[in-house]
């Protein structure tokens, strides 16, 4: 009997150790700080068990009969300190749960895109058939496309090239989800200038409006500063949510 507590202590301990080596360690095994985010967010079983560990906390936060929500949401100082971590455990867990099951499946879309299950299908266009040897200028290719969309910014562009004989320039009209890099797209024939494709991202189809729209939820740009603070105050409620459940376990 008086081994158990002292051999529970040191199981603890060394898990603790363990975990903050691997999070110490992790980025020093990845290239980048998106790598890591990749890794981190793009398990199968990771993001399952994130989307299950939100469903089942919801029932267990849930109040019981005659419990009113007041006591769930506010969760007050009373009680010993495992007793607080688990309020304010499950205090964030129901404040944030509908965005984070957003963010959550977002992400999950973003690693394994819907686009052939929806129907998107990103065609290139055909160029023009043309014996010239070089490609317009940039600068005489560029105007054509701006002129399409006027008061639109510019986004993106892509190059020419023997196999993609095009000009491939993204803009941004007002009021698109993204912040900068708008969807709106048309393609310039490099060799004689001729609009080959002319893409507005808001007469677009449902489907691909919809796959568009996945990245700007998830990183909350959608909806401008107030989706922005939605997303940030999301991702540290998680994260408090995390020491805060290693609290309770710890206590």
């Amino acid at each position: 009997r008086t081994l158990r507590p002292r051999r529970t202590n040191r199981v603890r301990l060394a898990v603790a150790i363990l975990a903050a080596l691997a999070l110490l360690t992790l980025p020093f095994w990845l290239g980048s700080p998106y790598h890591l985010h990749v890794a981190i967010m793009a398990g199968i079983f990771t993001i399952l068990s994130l989307s299950l560990n939100l469903l089942l906390g919801l029932k267990l936060a849930w109040p019981g009969r005659g419990q009113p929500w007041r006591r769930v949401v506010l969760p007050g100082s009373a009680g010993p300190p495992a007793v607080k971590f688990f309020k304010w455990h499950r205090a964030l867990g129901v404040c944030v749960l509908l965005p984070a099951i957003v963010m959550v499946a977002c992400g999950v879309l973003q690693e394994w895109p819907p686009d052939a299950l929806l129907g998107v299908d990103d065609t290139a266009p055909t160029a023009h058939p043309s014996t010239r040897p070089d490609f317009i200028p940039l600068g005489t290719a560029l105007p054509t496309a701006l002129a399409r969309y006027p008061g639109a910014s510019l986004a993106i562009i892509r190059m020419p090239d023997a196999d993609q004989p095009w000009y491939r320039v993204r803009l941004r009209q007002v009021g698109e989800l993204r912040r900068v890099f708008g969807q709106t797209t048309v393609y310039i024939d490099a060799r004689d200038g001729a609009v080959l494709s002319d893409s507005d991202a808001f007469k677009l189809p449902l489907n691909e409006r919809f796959v568009n729209a996945i990245y700007p939820i998830h990183s909350g740009e959608a909806f401008g500063i107030v989706g922005r603070l939605i997303v940030l105050v999301t991702g540290l409620s998680l994260l408090a949510m995390g020491v805060l459940g290693a609290g309770m376990w710890w206590t």
